[in-house]
């Protein structure tokens, strides 16, 4: 299986200085997942409405039905 996942790498910065990186450059990770006191996802949260509007909401007047 492969996904992409976001991840942080932590660079030695002296060896950063003797070869930096260049755009393009790809990395294999390896993950530990033998400590697993953490939480395993995000608690969950409601989702918030930040806009509303009533303009496309069926009133009913002209017959028709819009999806």
């Amino acid at each position: 299986m492969v996904q992409r996942v976001p991840v942080r790498i932590k660079l030695d910065p002296q060896q950063f200085t003797e070869t930096p990186l260049r755009i393009g450059l790809s990395a294999t990770a390896k993950v530990r997942i033998s400590d697993s006191s953490g939480a395993m996802l995000r608690e969950k949260t409601e989702p918030k409405t930040l806009f509303s509007t009533d303009t496309l909401k069926y009133d009913g007047k002209c017959g028709r039905k819009f999806d």
